[in-house]
């Protein structure tokens, strides 16, 4: 099993340092959805990434 976190930035307040958008766990061969998270912002995506012990995709960029 392939599991990545998925983080899409979708909406930045100018206001904000941190981007925030959906935050989901995908299958990194067939892109199927395992777990939705809603929208978070970014720095709480990579936290959820590092507690899961995953590699997180940020905007189509992968960070191991």
């Amino acid at each position: 099993m392939a599991d990545t976190v998925y983080f899409k930035g979708e909406d930045f307040d100018e206001e904000e340092d941190d981007e925030v958008g959906p935050v989901m766990v995908v299958d990194a061969e067939t892109g199927d959805v395992r777990s939705d998270y809603g929208w978070q912002s970014k720095t709480d995506a990579k936290e959820l990434a590092a507690r899961l012990k995953l590699p997180i995709e940020l905007d189509s960029e992968l960070e191991e």
